[in-house]
């Protein structure tokens, strides 16, 4: 076997340098990753927190006029004006839903027209008011998605013949989204098997602090002839109630004044959400 060539012996050696430096570069790369990420999130949070919040409202579109349905795109969808179940003002926004793939009602190409109302970090809650007047529960799809793409899902089930008023707390938000660039919102259907129509109005962000969830202890939620609630023993609910499913879900929302991060505590009976 001859002896081989001096530019072979160096190009062997070039490849097993280059393949040892990629190697060498991968670890580094999965050993640094989780630390530039911690980075980046408390930078994210130190920017979040640090924020002057929102004092009033953005509406974002009330539909009360052509304009506000201009920001809107639509795909297998009929969109209307209409009178009936307004949220706020006169007119609201009826949107026909067709049976097909994936209708889909979204604003998107306004927000990189309007830079306010892409910046949700001031504000405390987006909601928006929905009304459903068929005879059955139907389903929606909240899609928020950011400018890099990420996207916050969120199912949506509406009783037959009722409104709700729908919120995404901020704080909650930006885990899956950069809430300082807020590129679409969509509300969409996948594969409905009929068509079905929906009154949609107010879409809007709130400042911090306001919520729409209401008190377990508010009057429409008591009832003063149970022995319960006589005796202001309001835990001692029966446990048969409870296991039927007749029960109120209600956040409790808690302060941390420290830099730590709380998350997994046990909690029973209710969600618990703390802000950083």
């Amino acid at each position: 076997m001859g002896i081989l060539k001096p530019y072979v012996i160096g190009a062997v050696a070039g490849i097993v340098l280059v393949i040892f430096l990629a190697g060498a570069a991968y670890v580094a790369y999965k050993t640094a990753k989780p630390l530039t990420k911690k980075i980046v999130t408390k930078l994210s949070n130190l920017r979040f927190n640090s924020l002057k919040k929102a004092v009033n409202d953005l509406v974002i579109a009330d539909f009360e006029t052509p304009e506000d349905f201009k920001k809107f795109a639509d795909s297998n969808v009929d969109v209307a004006v209409s009178h009936e179940y307004p949220s706020s003002g006169v007119y609201c926004a009826k949107v026909t839903y067709k049976k097909s793939k994936s209708p889909s009602f979204k604003i998107e190409h306004y927000f990189e027209k309007e830079r306010q109302l892409s910046n949700w970090a001031p504000y405390g809650s987006f909601l928006f008011d929905i009304y459903n007047p068929q005879n059955s529960p139907q389903r929606l799809i909240l899609q928020i998605k950011d400018k890099s793409g990420d996207r916050y899902k969120q199912d949506i089930t509406i009783e037959p013949n009722a409104k709700e008023t729908i919120e995404v707390e901020i704080a909650v938000l930006r885990h899956s989204v950069s809430v300082f660039n807020i590129s679409q919102v969509n509300l969409f259907r996948w594969e409905p098997q009929s068509d079905s129509v929906f009154y949609i109005d107010n879409m809007r962000l709130v400042p911090q602090g306001i919520k729409v969830k209401k008190s377990i202890f508010d009057p429409e939620f008591l009832d003063a002839k149970e022995p319960v609630y006589a005796t202001k023993d309001y835990f001692a609910f029966p446990l048969e109630r409870w296991q039927k499913g007749d029960t109120r879900e209600f956040p409790i929302i808690v302060t941390n004044p420290t830099s730590l991060r709380f998350k997994d505590i046990p909690a029973c009976t209710a969600k618990y959400l703390f802000a950083e």
